[in-house]
């Protein structure tokens, strides 16, 4: 399928700051658009990820992309209702790029700061390219020893990236988005305000949406459900007043929140988990 949509997405790439401007697409025409370039982009950036000039169009996508949410009111719900359920590398890389831009313009960033910000986010696990796939996709529990590999690729991130004239602050992203709030994450184990800003913000971004799609070992959490773990059990984890911001920013918005019968406190309970 991606080699016969290629051309199609090489076109909609191309044009793309035109079909964001154009008045006669809907809001949810655009927000398909900007996902889909943005899912085949990560995934040749995967395929070449020394390749100066997907980092470039990774840069120009990103502008693009913020020039959308800054200049069209329903950008917010239709970005979110198109991000994949499914966790792949390039999808999973993809909807954190689109859930940090717009939790940043939230958050007030400034346009610089939020392109380094959703570059950073959109290179975040590239360095997952010098993993084995075997142990990328393994569907049980990983060994001390697989998961030792696994905690290699932020600085195999890192090694692919410092030459290649990426800003610090996204360059950061990749380094620090395992690091934990209380110094037990890795690959260096510092914590508090030694990790920066956008590394701490990551954090958040990653765990959420990792435990809210369906992946190889484990199935979707129900949005509320994963809030709630991420406040009472991985609460190390997190700088708490940014995850008190993020669940207000995600409010009633993620589309993977649909309410079951027995969820009877399920839309008062985004405000309680702030509490």
């Amino acid at each position: 399928m991606y080699r016969g949509c290629s051309k199609i997405f090489q076109l909609s790439e191309k044009n793309l700051q035109t079909i964001i401007s154009d008045r006669n697409k809907s809001s949810e025409e655009k927000s398909q658009t900007v996902y889909q370039v943005a899912k085949y982009l990560a995934m040749d950036l995967a395929n070449d990820p020394r390749s100066g000039t997907h980092l470039r169009r990774v840069t120009k996508w990103v502008d693009s992309t913020i020039n959308f949410i800054f200049h069209d009111q329903n950008a917010f719900s239709g970005l979110v209702r198109v991000t994949s359920h499914d966790y792949y590398t390039y999808t999973h890389s993809v909807n954190l790029s689109v859930f940090g831009l717009l939790f940043g313009k939230y958050l007030f960033f400034n346009p610089y700061e939020l392109k380094c910000f959703g570059t950073g986010l959109l290179l975040h696990d590239i360095g997952k390219i010098e993993i084995p796939l075997e142990i990328i996709n393994k569907p049980g529990k990983l060994t001390k020893e697989e998961f030792e590999i696994v905690m290699e690729h932020p600085a195999a991130g890192k090694n692919l990236l410092e030459d290649k004239n990426v800003e610090d602050g996204s360059l950061r992203i990749v380094v620090e988005h395992h690091e934990n709030f209380d110094g037990t994450g890795y690959p260096n184990g510092i914590g508090g305000k030694d990790i920066h800003l956008f590394g701490r913000i990551a954090r958040i971004i990653d765990v959420y949406d990792a435990m809210t799609t369906n992946r190889v070992y484990a199935a979707a959490k129900r949005p509320f459900a994963a809030l709630k773990e991420m406040k009472d059990q991985m609460s190390n984890c997190f700088e708490l007043e940014l995850l008190k911001e993020f669940i207000s920013f995600l409010g009633p918005h993620d589309p993977r929140r649909k309410r079951r019968k027995e969820d009877f406190l399920y839309v008062s309970g985004f405000n309680k988990l702030i509490e």
